[in-house]
């Protein structure tokens, strides 16, 4: 192989932070016809980046880590990491369908509920739906908060 130029580097570092042709296009602000010839020149293909992802997503989930730790910590999509464990057929935890918040971001919910805090603020602070703090709440018997009458 020859020298490298400048492209060569970034597009050969990028794939290996795991970096996809389109994100590595959008980074480097090139056309993505560039990234795929140097790609293709250097022997590096996208399957290989999303093999060892999905292999890390798995590992990652069955350590017990929820899916926004995932997608925080590999700088993913909550999304992405769900269906990643979907085609990879990872028996999913219990609760897991609907809420994608640690064992420990629930019981604060649950608590933090009890004390008063509105859906809203929770969905907020979460970082996830209003439904999704409204089901937590449904499943551990949490009441709506009703505004106080005023005497």
């Amino acid at each position: 192989m020859g020298k490298l130029n400048k492209y060569d580097a970034d597009v050969i570092r990028l794939h290996g932070l795991g970096w996809s042709q389109a994100r590595i296009t959008r980074e480097l602000g090139v056309r993505q016809q560039l990234v795929s010839r140097i790609m293709s020149r250097l022997g590096l293909r996208t399957q290989d980046i999303h093999i060892g992802r999905d292999k890390q997503i798995v590992r990652m989930y069955q350590d017990g880590l929820s899916y926004r730790d995932i997608a925080s910590n590999l700088k993913l999509s909550h999304g992405l990491v769900w269906r990643t464990l979907h085609r990879m057929n990872v028996p999913m935890r219990p609760g897991a369908y609907d809420v994608c918040l640690s064992p420990t971001e629930i019981d604060e919910v649950v608590k933090q509920s009890r004390e008063g805090v509105t859906v809203k603020n929770l969905a907020a602070h979460f970082n996830c739906s209003e439904s999704t703090i409204t089901r937590i709440r449904k499943q551990y018997g949490v009441q709506r908060n009703k505004p106080e009458a005023k005497q």
